[in-house]
């Protein structure tokens, strides 16, 4: 598996990690900050908002990817399904045409040793 597929199918787990050390990092950041009370909690709740969204995005993100991955799974398995039946159909159209021709044959012998 290379590297891009491996992230592409944990991109949004990767995300987690980032998105919670972006929340204490600017928490710790508005904290250290000097400012008063009622400024450092508009603030805080500001970042936690703009975090929450983040994650709502990733999850959202992270669902079209699942979903678009099954409708592939999803196609490529009917269109197998349809090969293998094509392919069954041919070979039993050869096995008719060649039972056809045995009987043919046969039949033709028959009629030689009784002419």
């Amino acid at each position: 598996m290379s590297d891009r597929e491996s992230n592409s199918k944990h991109g949004s787990i990767g995300a987690m990690p980032f998105l919670i050390g972006a929340l204490v990092g600017g928490a710790a950041a508005i904290l250290m900050a000097p400012d008063r009370g009622v400024n450092t909690r508009k603030r805080l709740k500001e970042g936690a908002r703009h975090i929450y969204k983040s994650g709502e995005e990733a999850v959202l993100d992270a669902r079209d990817a699942v979903k678009d991955k099954a409708e592939t799974l999803s196609d490529a398995t009917r269109e197998r399904v349809e090969d293998v039946a094509e392919t069954a159909g041919t070979q039993v159209d050869a096995m008719k045409t060649a039972m056809r021709r045995g009987k043919e044959a046969f039949e033709e012998e028959l009629e030689k040793k009784s002419a």
